[in-house]
Parts: C-alpha cells; structure tokens; sequence
C-alpha cells in the first residue's frame, strides 16, 4: 500500500510511481528517467500567442481547491488508460491533505475546464498531471502554477517526461545525475505555497 512516508522517501531519491494495468490486477511501479525534464525561472518561455491569448482570458482560476476532484479528472481523461488508480488517487489525497500536494484549477463560470496537481518538496515542486476540457485550459493552469511557484520561492519545476506538448515552454533536459543534485541541494529549502502566490484571474497571468 502506498503510504505519505514512501512517497517522500521516493520522490526524494528521484522516483516516482505509476500505475500498470486495470482493476485489482492493476500494479503500481516507480520510474526513474534518464532524462529529466524540468522548468526552471530563467528559461521557462510562454509562446508569444498563447500569452496573448491568456490575456484576453476570461477564465478565472482557484488554488489548491477540490484535489481529488483534479486528480480524478487527470485520470479519467486519459484515452489510452490511466496511471492514476484508485490507490495513486487515494494516496495522492493522503498527501494533499497532510499540506505538501497541490492542484490549480481553470474555472469558465462555476464549471471547471482545466486543472493541474502536483507535490512539493523543498524548494521543488513535481508537477504530476493535467487535464482539459477545452482547447488551451491546461496551458493556462501550467502558466498560472508555474509562475505562481516561482512568487513562492520554488527554483525547479520538475514534469518528468519530455513531450511535444510541453516544449513549446523551453524545458531543460537534466541527466538524473544533473538532476539529484539539484534535488538535494533545494528540497530542504524552507518554501510556503500561500493562496496569495497564485492568482485569480487567468488574465493576469501573463501580464
């Protein structure tokens, strides 16, 4: 059973956990990439047009509100079967609710469209998963979180696995080498994630 404990102990040394399979036959295995992709303050980009269409926004935006609603909707969009079972979900909840998971929700009116979660540890933050119910709503969700952990004093935001999609930001391919040491210089590092770091607007988030 996954507990709080080893997922610190896990995420610490680099790993992470996903599930294989479904139902009770479903099993839950760590990974470790060789390469890590990862955003950091300097390099992070968001594409002249999206910022501009994130300007124009009506979108509104709500921190660390229903996680296990987000992590669900992670889960149930992914087409070709999801790594979040109920255990992920259930451990995942545990973990928000001991204060060191996190999610960022895209509200259009009261229904939500987008959302992204991940944990925190130190000074790092893993983003875990995303999802969208309309085009562009979990870009807007990675923007707002990422820019909202970068006013809270995180230094890396760590999404794993290198996509197509998530390019388009300028990640950093780090070797795990690379990446451990910056880990373990920056999880001991003292860092609050106060509503107040995150905004309420999607408009806002690109200005």
């Amino acid at each position: 059973m996954l507990t709080i404990n080893i997922l610190r102990v896990a995420y610490d040394d680099g790993l992470f956990p996903m599930a294989e399979g479904e139902g009770p036959k479903a099993e839950i295995l760590w990974y470790r990439p060789k390469k890590r992709a990862v955003f950091l303050p300097e390099s992070f980009h968001v594409p002249r047009r999206l910022a501009r269409m994130i300007r124009g926004s009506d979108l509104t935006l709500r921190w660390n509100e229903d996680f296990a609603g987000v992590i669900h909707e992670c889960g149930a969009q992914r087409k070709e079967g999801s790594w979040i079972n109920p255990e992920i979900l259930r451990a995942y909840t545990e973990w928000h609710e001991a204060g060191e998971a996190f999610c960022l929700s895209v509200y259009r009116g009261e229904v939500r469209v987008g959302g992204i979660y991940g944990v925190q540890r130190g000074g790092v933050f893993m983003a875990e998963s995303m999802f969208s119910r309309e085009p562009n709503a979990s870009s807007i969700a990675l923007v707002a979180l990422v820019k909202g952990l970068w006013r809270a004093g995180i230094e890396m935001v760590d999404y794993q696995f290198e996509n197509p999609h998530l390019a388009k930001f300028h990640p950093v391919l780090l070797t795990n080498k690379q990446y451990m040491a910056r880990l373990e210089m920056l999880r001991e590092k003292k860092t609050v994630l106060r509503a107040e770091d995150f905004l309420t607007s999607a408009s806002e988030a690109e200005q």
